[in-house]
């Protein structure tokens, strides 16, 4: 018990002593009490002493239960008081909570929102694409060409062309792009985009008035992705596989140089064309892919007119088109799409900088028809068949995160030709009249540096080299490419000279870019933006009678794009 529990009962038990002291009878002399009067005065006493003792006992219980209260009252205020400071806590936390609340449900309805940037169409999620383009050209050699420009076909010395330069408006680069997304399930999922631009040119085609010119497809295929499997398969036309990518082997992942130029530049391995892709991921990083993709042969050089016998030769490389196709232009013959087999890795060098190396492989076969003595009864007709097989490499990568990017390429081997922005020449003849595949090799390497988020700065550097395949026929004429007995004599001047020729069979084209975007404006209404490319190209052939002709041209080229999607 507390002490002032103790000293509470002290004070409650001596007023109940002192009312017994006073009700005890007084002493006297006058008689003594007897016996019996002090017996029964000595069990009064007792009575009263037990009746004291019970009230006592009564406020001793009274007493701890008050205490026992006042413990429980005590336990109850502190309990109290801890629910307190608990609620007080959890209403700072409220209160905080309340303060967040404009942001978590601004993210919230930010979420909900509908995406403005696609469209959302029976299960199918359509993103829209492409831009307006006016493009202006300066040619210092006229190629007589709009956007595009043939890097092989620069006008040589005896060519008027080449002594008056060249300059165009062109809006024909604009370009319309759709692409539809759709889940299957979770691990399905299916992409097809379609892109034209405005580059076609029917026979028909001219800009003396108005610009009567056509659409043409750029792309339009199909993929669908296995994401479980890691697998993707590819049908319709789009970049070819050996095109570089900037990651993965995939649609929509290529890295195109930022060139304004619609020929890219030389050295750039491309081409756009039908194909079957199948492709392949690891957890690794490692991704293989095989595809068929369409053929078709650029023919350079000069025929055979005998064989090693003597006998007279007729070939035939190519036809006038059929059905579907355009009967004004001639398509070489073919029975076996071309195939690429490609092996691509992607790893991490930091947290900000990825690595994309690969290796692909190319078979190519080239078809003619070689009738022998077709003027004779002994005339002969054969089909002859030949191939060629050429290997690429190539690499992208941040070499400085968000700053700076690189990438390059390389292939080399036989029938490379038109996989080149060159589109050099694929093969040339033998001495049977069958297509010859020749060895080229080309390469590219470019920087662009983001200089602020606005600006793209950009520097290219190519080349695209072929090695003669030539020899003398049966009537001791020379056939092949880059035959030394070739006449070029008249390729450096425009004025005649007796007895003179221009062969000149291309060897090399060489070229340096240098350019720049500039975004105008980003913000809801799309993106404006301006840039231009100057590029210095050189164009050389082989050596042949009267010398190795070379030809430079100067390009410039500026473009203000509106992109609306």
């Amino acid at each position: 018990m507390k002490p002032t529990h103790l000293l509470l009962a002290g004070c409650a038990i001596l007023p109940l002593l002192a009312t017994q002291a006073q009700a005890a009878p007084k002493p006297h002399h006058a008689k003594g009490p007897t016996t019996t009067e002090l017996a029964a005065e000595l069990e009064q006493l007792k009575a009263n002493n037990q009746a004291l003792q019970a009230k006592v006992d009564a406020l001793v219980a009274a007493l701890q239960t008050t205490t026992a209260k006042a413990d429980t009252v005590q336990a109850r205020t502190e309990a109290v008081a801890a629910t307190a400071a608990k609620a007080e806590a959890e209403a700072s936390a409220a209160q905080g909570e309340v303060k967040a609340l404009p942001t978590k449900v601004a993210a919230a309805v930010e979420a909900a929102k509908p995406k403005t940037d696609r469209i959302a169409y029976k299960g199918l999620s359509i993103v829209l694409g492409g831009y307006l383009d006016m493009t202006s050209i300066y040619r210092s050699r006229n190629e007589l060409a709009d956007d595009t420009s043939t890097f092989s076909k620069i006008p040589w010395a005896n060519n008027p062309l080449n002594h008056q330069n060249e300059g165009r408006l062109s809006g024909r680069g604009s370009r319309v792009s759709l692409r539809a997304d759709a889940d299957v399930s979770k691990t399905i999922h299916v992409t097809g985009y379609g892109e034209i631009d405005f580059l076609a040119a029917a026979q028909t085609a001219n800009n003396n008035e108005t610009s009567s010119y056509n659409p043409r497809i750029r792309q339009g295929w199909l993929n669908v992705d296995w994401s479980d499997l890691g697998l993707n398969l590819t049908a319709g036309e789009g970049w070819s596989l050996a095109t570089l990518n900037k990651t993965g082997i995939k649609p929509l992942t290529e890295a195109i140089p930022d060139v304004l130029e619609y020929s890219y530049m030389p050295g750039f391995v491309y081409a756009r064309q039908a194909e079957l892709r199948v492709a392949k991921r690891f957890d690794s990083g490692l991704t293989l892919a095989a595809a068929l993709e369409n053929p078709a042969t650029l023919v350079g050089g000069t025929a055979p007119t005998k064989d090693a016998s003597g006998n007279p030769l007729t070939i035939a490389i190519s036809t006038a088109g059929g059905t579907a196709f355009n009967s004004a232009n001639l398509y070489t013959y073919h029975s076996t799409p071309d195939v690429i087999l490609k092996a691509a890795y992607d790893a991490k060098l930091d947290a900000a900088r990825n690595l994309h190396v690969e290796a692909f492989y190319l078979d190519r076969q080239f078809k003619d028809q070689v009738t022998t003595n077709a003027t004779l009864a002994t005339a002969a007709l054969s089909s002859k068949s030949s191939s060629g097989g050429s290997f690429g490499v190539g690499v992208y990568t941040n070499l400085v995160p968000k700053v700076l990017d690189l990438q390059a390429d390389l292939i080399t081997g036989e029938g490379v030709g038109r996989y080149g922005a060159s589109t050099l020449s694929d093969a040339t003849y033998a001495n049977d009249g069958s297509l010859k595949p020749l060895k080229e090799t080309a390469w590219m390497v470019g920087l662009t540096w983001h200089a602020t988020p606005t600006w793209d700065i950009y520097a290219y550097d190519g080349a695209e080299r072929l090695n003669a395949n030539a020899g003398t026929d049966g009537a001791g004429k020379a056939f092949g490419y880059g035959n030394a007995l070739f006449n070029n004599a008249q390729c450096g001047s425009i004025a005649p000279i007796a007895g003179a020729a221009c062969t000149a069979n291309v060897k090399d084209v060489t070229q340096s870019s240098i350019g720049f975007w500039h975004k105008l404006y980003v913000g809801n209404f799309g993106r404006v933006q301006y840039g231009a490319t100057y590029t210095y190209t050189k164009q050389s052939a082989f050596a042949g009678i009267g010398g190795a002709p070379s030809v430079d041209e100067n390009i410039i080229m500026t473009s203000v794009r509106y992109y609306p999607f």
